[in-house]
């Protein structure tokens, strides 16, 4: 994914989305403070890490205080993000204290949801195909009730083998729920069903890479808001 945002053909000043600069860069949880939050408009927490009830508190008083702003939540697997999701984002927990269940993919694509958002579907790099499916690379990833996610204002984009939500976006709230990181990355297939990234260059061409250029073409136009 880091490959399609800086392909200057994709992401740049003179690319299909206009963006003047990206910049990347990771941080553990301990050196997030307020002050380095306010240099971007742009948050991915992913399922590495859990933050404190208090970080969680920041994260959410970051992405309020901005219309610009777009918070990116990982749930892949149990646990991850639990706190911001519980106690932040309203959902309720279940059994064992985790909101959200890692389960097995086996050799079962993703699907689209049946009315996914057009925004994501048909944006400047091209038309998602409505009869795609998505590799899940291995056996686990995180999923939230599809119920749940429709309750919370959240529209579904991916779903599992039994109807639950992998992708979606809360576009009230400016944030976009995962729940499998490998759905980024250039991996090898491992004989599963779906399309994915298939090149390290960043060129977009099948309705994988569209889907997720399109995804961070939203967010890029959130962020890039007069």
């Amino acid at each position: 994914m880091t490959s399609i945002m800086r392909n200057k053909h994709n992401f740049g000043p003179n690319g299909t989305v206009r963006i003047p600069e990206i910049s990347i860069a990771g941080h553990a949880d301990a050196d997030v403070t307020s002050a380095m939050m306010e240099i971007f408009d742009v948050i991915y927490l992913t399922y590495a890490r859990d933050p404190s009830n208090a970080l969680s508190g920041r994260y959410i008083n970051w992405l309020n205080a901005s219309d610009r702003r777009v918070l990116f939540v990982q749930y892949d697997n149990t646990g991850t993000n639990n706190i911001l999701l519980t106690n932040y984002l309203g959902f309720p927990q279940i059994s064992g204290g985790q909101i959200i269940r890692g389960t097995s993919a086996q050799s079962v694509a993703f699907t689209l949801y049946q009315s996914p958002p057009q925004e994501i579907m048909v944006g400047p790099f091209g038309t998602v195909s409505s009869s795609m499916t998505y590799r899940s690379y291995d056996d686990t990833y995180g999923y939230i009730e599809i119920n749940a996610a429709l309750a919370a204002g959240i529209s579904p984009i991916l779903l599992d083998r039994n109807g639950n939500m992998v992708l979606g976006i809360d576009f009230a709230r400016r944030i976009v729920y995962s729940g499998d990181i490998d759905l980024y990355n250039f991996l090898g297939s491992g004989g599963r069903p779906g399309e994915y990234i298939q090149n390290a260059n960043g060129v977009v061409v099948n309705d994988a890479e569209k889907m997720l250029a399109n995804l961070w073409a939203w967010i890029a136009s959130v962020a890039l808001t007069e």
